[in-house]
This record gives structure tokens, C-alpha cells and sequence, in this order.
């Protein structure tokens, strides 16, 4: 423990400290880029569309999409008001026929009974 000691506390231990390498860390650096580099593409540019013409076709279909629908709803209202407005005057139709008076025919229990003639009735 001793020889630790005293070379500890000389300083002379610098073999034990691990110092990076620079150099070779920079030559593989430079060798990574230099592969990349050979493998570089010039760049070529797309053709460049707006998207307006493509978004005012979609808009119009939708527009339409949607007035059909609103149409066919429309149309479907309007049956189901017609069919209330002839259930309505069917009801009314019935109500009357039941509201009218009409005469019926004697029982034969009450065959006795003189009956009106028309033809007095007018005198």
C-alpha cells in the first residue's frame, strides 16, 4: 500500500488517465463524410400545382351532394304534409257522414204504430 501511496502522491500515475485520441477520432470523422459526400444526388425540382383547381371541383361536387340532399328532403316534407292535409279531410269526410241524420228503418216491433205518409206531411 505504500508503493500506491507514494506514487499517488508524486503525480507520476499519468498512465492510468486514458486521453482521447484526436487525430484518428477526426480521420474517421472525415472518412464518414467524405463516403457521404460521394453519395449525394443533385436535387431535382417537382413541378408545382395549386391545389385551388382540385378544391374548387371537390367543393363544387359537395355542393351539389348537398342541394340534392336538402331537395330530396324538401320533397319528402312536402309528401308527408299532403298525406296529413287528405288524412285531414278524410277524418272530416267520415265526421260529416256520421253528423248527418238519416232514417232508419222500423223495427218490426213497432209495426202498430201508424206511420206518416209523405203526401199528408205536404198538406
Amino acid at each position: 500500500m505504500t508503493s500506491l501511496s507514494n506514487s499517488s502522491s508524486t503525480g507520476n500515475n499519468v498512465s492510468s488517465v486514458v486521453r482521447p485520441n484526436f487525430k484518428m477520432l477526426h480521420a474517421q470523422i472525415g472518412a464518414s463524410q467524405a463516403h457521404r459526400k460521394e453519395n449525394v444526388h443533385p436535387v431535382t425540382a417537382q413541378p408545382f400545382h395549386w391545389a385551388t383547381d382540385q378544391r374548387i371541383k371537390q367543393r363544387r361536387e359537395f355542393d351539389d351532394m348537398v342541394r340534392e340532399k336538402v331537395r330530396q328532403r324538401e320533397l319528402l316534407e312536402e309528401q308527408k304534409r299532403k298525406e296529413m292535409e287528405e288524412e285531414e279531410e278524410r277524418g272530416i269526410r267520415e265526421l260529416r257522414k256520421r253528423l248527418i241524420p238519416k232514417a232508419n228503418v222500423v223495427p218490426k216491433w213497432y209495426k202498430g204504430v201508424p206511420r206518416k205518409r209523405k203526401d199528408e206531411g205536404a198538406d
